[in-house]
């Protein structure tokens, strides 16, 4: 798919239209121009693209029009989800490729309006002044710009006036409105928007000037103003820059720089970028500007390599440059595009192919677990490609990413979508890979396991343990793993005595294991202890083994989720209620971690008639009570949990089988405490049949169906 696509479009971008694309093989149809449909799939691609080509021809721009769609129809879902910064960086992404003047004039998709209306609403909620008419600034950009979008703007602006108003100190007040304007230019960098932040800039310099030269007002500053004084003199020649670097307009940064004065901070800087702006020094001398912005700009300095990639297509340098941009921006999709094109530019160099791989293995962890598995699924085949040009580039030598990892995480995005069929092939590919892989085979296991096939179970089992060791493995970690499944499976399958013999087997290993491990092999071994406890009728030691899991890996979500959904699921209430509490008092507590474990603290405490849920449905209220229409889901499951949305409501919201899993969930866990059994079975078994084997409530449903006395297997 790599090449397909790089061809194609490579082709439209870089010939005539005049028959260029008709012959060229695509995906999907084609639109008017001859260039493939983008997708969600292609989008880094297609962005790349951009990134290398000067604009000019139709196909360029159509190609910028469906990737501008695509953007912003992400910008929109992050704005949903209550993301207000990832909504702000994909608009950044969108508008960035479209020159100050295109913006001055409008013309913009109207798919802009729904994220710039949701950013509008947002922003203004929390006073944030520089989204705001960011936003508004998009709108009135728009093909047909909405009649409200010039008097909000008007209306934004004299606001911002307003709270001026005390502002003496003119430098400071041309500082506030040059950061805003700034701000704007970030989200939109329009011709306007661009001028006037560099008006403000220039102006605040004046000013910074003249009272540094005025005796008799120097002498009334106090400390802190003058310390200001000095920080707004020297930023402003940077800054003024940067704003224009960004979009790649170097002859407007070194004649707005120049605009200072001679003598001025940014006249040395003025007078390099000018020369580069005249093709003097050639790619060094670009290369050269752009790692010097770096550090202070990264998106100053992938508008000076864009320029780079568009004069010197051939030099990797630029390429890798975007790379280290776009992963400055966790935007690890695009960054792995550019450095798979700077791979390609010099197929002998192998580090650049390593640092390739490298950067697509952290694209695809990163995009496991999201709803959208498109771009999860393109990684997966980057990887699979730079995998295969290491091996005949390089045959003797082990590739930096092992295909084993790779399949393995492809299944983990596949399962985290209930695409079992997927997941079981790339555990397949997993097992097959050189080196094998153990974790496949465990996996490949549990999904058996959880479809009441025994036998399949347990020949996984057997085959991950007839692999010879790793040079980084250790006989005494994966065995106790690969034991208590064995006895699992035994347990379900109506073996109880051989599945107790088993999970005595895997106590006195585990046992072994925690005196020596430390930190997460600690506590997943205590974990697995507790499990191990539990089953063998030993309670009275499960909660000791749970709070050692704890203590040797405080902060790990993973285990801390995983010990509550285990009391839960075995109707140990108190302790998943002090498990909850425990989890919720660490300071450093995603939002959305707060939420789950105050969920499951209200639970415990309804379902074990405990008569302190530890403050859990206060901290629920204070998440759902929001005026702002862009929440989370996980704001959603607290509005449901303290009444403020109907069961009705909360499944409408739920947009993927994870989702839609933990809305029964939580409402089956209502349905007992009321004493409703038949309406929670119910529940439950929707839940296991969204096959969302990875969800904590997929192993609590299970659990909880075998302790009311039905059976749980998925079918």
């Amino acid at each position: 798919m790599r090449e397909t696509l790089r061809t194609t479009l490579g082709l439209c971008l870089a010939a005539s239209l005049s028959g260029a694309c008709a012959s060229a093989p695509h995906r999907g149809t084609l639109p008017p121009t001859g260039v493939p449909a983008v997708t969600a799939a292609t989008l880094d691609d297609a962005r790349r693209l951009l990134d290398e080509h000067p604009a000019g021809d139709a196909a360029h721009r159509d190609l910028r029009a469906q990737v501008a769609r695509l953007l912003a129809a992400r910008a929109s879902e992050a704005l949903q989800s209550g993301d207000t910064p990832r909504a702000i960086q994909r608009l950044q992404s969108a508008l960035v490729r479209y020159s100050p003047d295109e913006l001055a004039r409008g013309g913009l998709p109207r798919e802009f309006e729904a994220p710039a209306r949701a950013l509008l609403e947002t922003s203004s909620t929390r006073g944030e002044e520089g989204s705001a008419l960011g936003a508004t600034r998009i709108l009135l950009a728009l093909e047909s710009p909405p009649a409200d979008a010039r008097p909000t703007w008007d209306r934004i602006t004299e606001w911002g006036a307003r709270n001026r108003q005390d502002f003496q100190r003119p430098w400071v007040r041309e500082g506030e409105l040059a950061e805003i304007q700034r701000e704007v230019a970030a989200i939109i960098p329009a011709r306007d928007v661009l001028d006037s932040a560099a008006t403000h800039l220039i102006a605040r310099r004046q000013a910074a000037v003249e009272a540094r030269g005025g005796r008799s007002e120097l002498a009334r500053l106090s400390f802190d103003e003058v310390r200001q004084l000095r920080a707004g003199l020297q930023r402003s020649a940077a800054e003024l820059a940067m704003v224009f670097l960004r979009v790649g307009e170097l002859t407007e940064a070194g004649e707005r720089l120049s605009a200072l004065g001679a003598g001025a901070e940014g006249s040395g800087l003025a007078t390099a970028i000018r020369g580069i702006a005249a093709t003097e020094g050639g790619a060094d001398a670009l290369n050269d500007l752009a790692r010097q912005v770096a550090p202070l700009d990264h998106l100053a300095a992938a508008g000076v390599c864009r320029i780079g990639r568009q004069r010197y297509a051939s030099d990797p340098r630029f390429a890798r440059c975007l790379a280290a941009a776009a992963d400055r921006d966790h935007d690890l999709g695009l960054a792995s595009a550019h450095l798979d094109a700077a791979s390609a530019l010099r197929p002998s160099d192998l580090e650049s192919l390593r640092d390739a791989l490298i950067e697509t293995h952290r694209w695809l962890q990163t995009e496991v677990g999201a709803d959208d598995v498109a771009p999860g699924r393109r990684a997966v085949e980057r990887a699979r490609s730079l995998l295969d040009r290491w091996r005949a580039a390089s045959p003797d030598r082990a590739p930096a990413v092992a295909e084993s990892d790779v399949e393995e995480l492809a299944a983990q995005l596949e399962l985290a979508v209930s695409s079992l069929p997927e997941a079981s092939a790339h555990l397949e590919r997993a097992t097959r890979a050189t080196p094998s892989s153990r974790e496949a085979f465990l996996t490949l296991s549990e999904v058996a396991w959880r479809h009441d096939d025994g036998p399949t179970a347990l020949r996984h089992l057997d085959a991950g343990l007839a692999l010879p060791l790793r040079p980084s493995e250790s006989d005494s970690s994966f065995r106790p793993r690969f034991a208590v499944r064995r006895a699992q499976v035994l347990a379900s399958t109506g073996r109880p005595d051989e599945a107790r013999a088993r999970f005595v087997e895997a106590l006195e290993s585990l046992d072994a294991l925690a005196r020596f491990a430390e930190g997460r092999e600690l506590a997943e071994a205590q974990y697995e202890r507790a499990i191990v406890l539990q089953a063998l009728g030993r309670e009275g030691e499960v909660r000791a083994a749970l709070d050692a899991a704890f203590d040797a890996s405080a902060d790990n979500r993973s285990i801390a989720g995983l010990s509550v959904a285990f009391c839960l699921g075995h109707a140990r209430w108190s302790d998943a209620l002090d498990l909850s509490r425990r989890a919720r008092a660490q300071l450093t507590l995603e939002p959305a971690w707060q939420v789950y474990f105050a969920l499951w603290s209200k639970a415990a405490a309804r379902l074990g008639h405990l008569t302190d849920d530890a403050g859990a449905t206060n901290a629920l209220t204070a998440i759902a009570t929001t005026d702002d229409p862009h929440v989370p889901w996980t704001t959603r499951l607290a509005q449901r949990a303290v009444g403020q949305i109907t069961r009705e409501q909360l499944l409408a919201a739920a947009h993927t089988r994870g989702q839609r899993a933990e809305a029964l969930f939580y409402d089956a866990m209502d349905a007992l405490a009321t004493g409703d059994a038949a309406g929670a079975t119910r529940d439950l078994r929707e839940v296991l049949a969204t096959e969302t084997l990875h969800y904590h409530e997929y192993a609590m449903a299970w659990d909880t169906l075998r302790r009311l006395g039905e059976a749980p297997a998925a079918r």
